[in-house]
């Protein structure tokens, strides 16, 4: 494996796994999976699918996205995406390893608060404001690069994992990125910034693996 992208940081630090949510670890989008729960699944299918291949921008799109399922009760939203079918490797290796695992989401917190409490793991997330159990706005919205330079910036050495166009600025970023195919395939803008390309969940393992327990 090249591990000498981040120049100045070696395995003998800490090493943190940054991992997308959305088709990275779970096994399906929760955007469009809330849409068909209330049967508007066309235009957000549209929207996500254009977002995912980058012809629209992340921040565009995502607010039309939730301009659309705002309108929607949160508190059904969040329980529909608690059972959400997750990749349960994936799932374990976070487990194991919660205080070197960081979830990274542009998904808003208020939609995904349940499902988040099964990794156990530090959380960033976009952040909703809620008004009569609904969602009115958003509040932030994440920038996983930033996350990612945060961590840099702490002396650790950087894993991220993702596959939709938004998360090619942090994947270019750190110091050892793996393009998600699990799901879907990943964006071009994804693909051009990875190290290495996973499109089984046994082969994505395998690679984590390698990183942590190094030759």
């Amino acid at each position: 494996m090249n591990l000498n992208k981040g120049a100045g940081r070696t395995l003998a630090q800490d090493v943190k796994y940054v991992f997308d949510l959305d088709g990275t670890l779970t096994r399906v989008e929760t955007l469009p999976l809330i849409a068909r729960h209330f049967h508007i699944e066309e235009e957000i299918a549209e929207l996500t699918e254009r977002t995912i291949r980058g012809h629209i921008p992340f921040e565009d799109s995502f607010l039309k996205r939730v301009g659309i399922l705002g309108l929607f009760p949160v508190n059904e939203v969040d329980q529909l995406l608690a059972d959400i079918p997750l990749f349960e490797g994936l799932l374990e290796f976070i487990q194991r390893r919660q205080s070197d695992c960081i979830v990274a989401t542009g998904n808003l917190d208020v939609w995904i608060s349940t499902l988040l409490m099964r990794f156990g793991c530090q959380v960033h997330s976009s952040c909703g404001q809620v008004v009569d159990g609904k969602v009115s706005g958003v509040t932030h919205i994440l920038r996983k690069a930033d996350v990612v330079a945060d961590l840099q910036a702490r002396g650790n050495y950087v894993v991220f994992v993702g596959d939709g166009d938004n998360d090619a600025g942090a994947m270019r970023l750190a110091d050892l990125s793996i393009a998600c195919g699990l799901v879907h395939e990943p964006a071009e803008a994804v693909i051009a910034a990875a190290d290495h390309i996973a499109y089984r969940e046994t082969r994505l393992l395998d690679l984590l693996a390698d990183i942590t327990t190094p030759a």
